[in-house]
């Protein structure tokens, strides 16, 4: 499901997605180089690669050709789908910089990362897990 954000937003962050997959062993995601940059959060036990495993929460940036993202059981997550030029408004960070590359975000944000990640886990409802990343 794809769910806009508060319009005070919307210069940073193009779109909310949240997915799930219905308890498939090995099902598969096709993402497209769209231009944006975004911040993934997995709440469940499952997980996600590309061609490694992936951290529970992490920041990727504009990606060059189409990525291959595997779900492996079930699988629920938030991606914060920034604009183009979002996280260079928000961090000064241009979208080069980012390039085909996964970062924790604890790299970027630090703690706030981790207490973030934290409340998203024990938020029920998808408008608090807005709220909460808000």
């Amino acid at each position: 499901m794809q769910i806009l954000p508060p319009k005070e937003l919307l210069p940073y962050i193009k779109h909310y997605l949240f997915l799930e997959s219905n308890g498939d062993h090995h099902k598969t995601l096709r993402l497209f180089s769209d231009g944006n940059t975004g911040m993934v959060f997995l709440l469940t036990k499952g997980s996600l690669s590309f061609n490694q495993h992936l951290p529970h929460s992490f920041l990727n940036g504009q990606i060059s050709h189409f990525q291959d993202l595997a779900l492996v059981q079930q699988t629920s997550f938030i991606i914060i789908v920034f604009q183009p030029d979002g996280l260079y408004k928000l961090l000064g960070i241009s979208a080069h910089e980012l390039r085909d590359q996964i970062i924790t975000p604890q790299d970027i944000f630090g703690q706030t990362a981790t207490l973030l990640y934290d409340n998203l886990m024990h938020c029920k409802q998808q408008a608090d897990k807005i709220h909460e990343s808000v």
